[in-house]
């Protein structure tokens, strides 16, 4: 575990919140960050928001509940229904193609395999991928993959969407396209967490915080 930058008590950015994301933060972080570069931070917050490792001190709060010291049970409950995850690096499986990366995470759920192939391609055809189903990710571009990534998150429509550097890898007219969809999921009432260095990346945020050295830039 890491822990949480000093700062007090710290609201992540949210869009309209359909839940509110809370961070008390006690301590500097034992990494050290050298340069003011925010994906220097980006993996261990991210793994704090998600519950994929717990911090050493501090709390991390959805919607009043400390998620950071539940049990393997309750946090593997908060993965599979509350949230969804765009990471920088894609996590694609490589062996299978686009629309059964999107299906992955329904797997777990009662649902028929003919409507979890349907809801993955409504996924890929809202990210302009519909003619690229059939691929595997290394068939792929990279700004392919992140928007396989993305509808991947989304496909079980998670309350919550983390998303690393969501146009680090993609175009111009596919950086739009995501920005029309994180202002849809926003005006739906969906919380987003986006972690970026592109300024356009702000325009769906309520508040934004900055990272320098570990810390939480007051």
């Amino acid at each position: 575990g890491h822990h949480l930058p000093r700062g007090g008590q710290a609201t992540l950015p949210v869009a309209r919140p359909a839940a509110e994301v809370v961070v008390e933060s006690s301590d500097e972080l034992r990494k050290a960050v050298t340069h003011r570069h925010l994906h220097h931070d980006s993996p261990w917050l991210l793994a704090l928001l998600a519950a994929l490792d717990r911090p050493t001190s501090g709390r991390v709060l959805v919607e009043g509940r400390d998620i950071s010291f539940a049990t393997d049970v309750r946090q593997a409950l908060y993965r599979k229904e509350r949230i969804g995850i765009v990471f920088q690096e894609y996590q694609l499986l490589e062996q299978f193609t686009a629309w059964e990366n999107v299906a992955m995470p329904l797997l777990v759920t009662n649902m028929k395999y003919k409507t979890r192939q349907k809801k993955a391609m409504e996924l890929l055809s809202a990210v302009g991928l519909e003619s690229r189903a059939v691929h595997l990710p290394r068939q792929l571009s990279g700004g392919e993959r992140q928007r396989v990534a993305l509808a991947r998150a989304l496909v079980h429509d998670p309350d919550i969407l983390f998303a690393d550097e969501p146009t680090s890898n993609i175009d111009h007219d596919a950086v739009q396209m995501v920005m029309a969809m994180f202002h849809e999921l926003k005006n739906e009432g969906h919380t987003l967490v986006i972690i970026s260095h592109d300024p356009q990346m702000t325009e769906p945020a309520d508040q934004i915080l900055s990272f320098e050295n570990g810390r939480l830039v007051p």
